[in-house]
């Protein structure tokens, strides 16, 4: 898990601990408490599923990341996921995105 994500986790638990919290905040937190454990927890079953040999379309890699195809071509333009062009297409191989999710 990634250190903003323990903060996060931190915080929320700190404010559960408090008794005099209102129900329905008690509700809210411990709900989103629920989704990131969820998240983080499916993001490492997710990463194994990744073929490291394979090229990935743009659109593939925006739904594994959960963004839009721009957010992904914007992140190759940045240098933020290392990609092969080819004709005007681009194909991001699979180890780039391990290596994308892994990183702090």
């Amino acid at each position: 898990m990634s250190s903003s994500h323990n903060s996060v986790i931190d915080a929320i638990e700190d404010s559960l601990s408090k008794p005099d919290l209102h129900p329905r905040a008690r509700e809210v937190l411990e709900r989103r408490l629920e989704q990131i454990r969820k998240r983080e927890y499916n993001r490492s079953e997710f990463v194994k599923e990744i073929k490291p040999v394979k090229l990935y379309k743009t659109r593939e890699v925006a739904a594994l990341l959960n963004c839009s195809i721009r957010k992904v071509q914007y992140m190759v333009k940045l240098g933020s996921l290392k990609a092969l062009r080819n004709q005007g297409l681009i194909r991001i191989p699979g180890e780039e995105i391990v290596r994308f999710l892994e990183k702090p």
